[in-house]
């Protein structure tokens, strides 16, 4: 593939035409054998898509991965406006640019992991034509709120700290947020202990900057007083596999059955033992499940 193509091999950058923010996106894997691709979209809350490509990595035997990091992320700009930080009103649009800068007719498939999920099904009940195939791994159906499971488990040894900071601390400020980030993973895993310090680890050398998590909270609080995501959910037409943990405490497992009963032909999938990272925790059963799906 010529080196100047937007879908070659590496990290590349390109211009929102419709509001001159600058978006960053990476393409891992070989392409010479014409493999095809699949979108991958991380959280937009300034997690960056680093960890999704050390997990996922194993898909590039099958796939070209497009790794799309959202405004305000990564080498993506954030726009002057904090408001225009929403999951569906602002970074599902962006999913429509970035198919029209590769021109692409519609996406063959695309994935998202928890927010990142939110933001490609926000795309596909919007664009219900651009999306052939849509995988939602630990999502949130933005609107929709359960938090009993993980009121449940809070006095667990396991998550007590994690769950004070997440529940007690305001983030106002960039070290506000890192201290949040190194506190609050706990409680991604059932197994904590041997899975967080690899989790930790992809995230090394990272810049943490609370923008894109406070703004985003801010952006989607209007979409939570009026669900849209909920409401639109039966105009996805995209064949849709939904991956999850059954002890989720982040993204509880009920947003996965409400996303099925709104998308009545979609496939779910519930791994026991595992929560909010099955890439990690179910990693084998994770992949195994994804190449089945976009393979059939």
């Amino acid at each position: 593939m010529s080196s100047d193509s937007p879908l070659c091999t590496g990290r590349h950058t390109f211009i929102n035409p419709v509001n001159d923010l600058k978006l960053e996106y990476f393409v891992n894997g070989d392409d010479t054998v014409g493999k095809p691709l699949l979108l991958v979209q991380c959280p937009g809350w300034g997690s960056g898509s680093q960890y999704l490509q050390t997990c996922l990595a194993p898909l590039e035997q099958h796939f070209i991965l497009l790794f799309l990091h959202p405004r305000g992320t990564g080498g993506s700009t954030a726009p002057a406006n904090g408001t225009e930080m929403g999951t569906m009103a602002h970074m599902s649009e962006d999913l429509e640019v970035f198919r029209v800068h590769l021109g692409l007719g519609r996406f063959p498939a695309v994935l998202g992991h928890s927010n990142g999920g939110s933001i490609v099904l926000g795309y596909a009940e919007k664009y219900p034509l651009r999306v052939e195939k849509l995988i939602l791994i630990s999502h949130r159906l933005v609107g929709y709120h359960e938090r009993s499971l993980l009121l449940q488990w809070k006095d667990d040894e396991r998550y007590k700290d994690a769950f004070e900071w997440y529940t007690s601390h305001r983030v106002k400020t960039d070290e506000d947020f890192l201290q949040l980030t190194r506190h609050v993973p706990p409680l991604f895993f059932v197994d904590p202990e041997r899975y967080l310090p690899q989790f930790q680890a992809m995230f090394v050398g990272q810049i943490q900057s609370s923008y894109c998590y406070r703004a985003q909270g801010v952006s989607d609080m209007n979409q939570d007083d009026t669900p849209q995501m909920i409401a639109r959910l039966k105009d996805v037409q995209a064949k849709t596999l939904i991956i999850f943990g059954q002890q989720d405490l982040m993204c509880e497992v009920g947003n996965a059955y409400r996303t099925k009963e709104g998308i009545p032909d979609a496939e779910l999938i519930v791994y026991d033992d595992c929560g909010h990272i099955p890439m990690l925790e179910k990693r084998e059963e994770t992949l195994h499940d994804i190449v089945a799906f976009l393979s059939s």
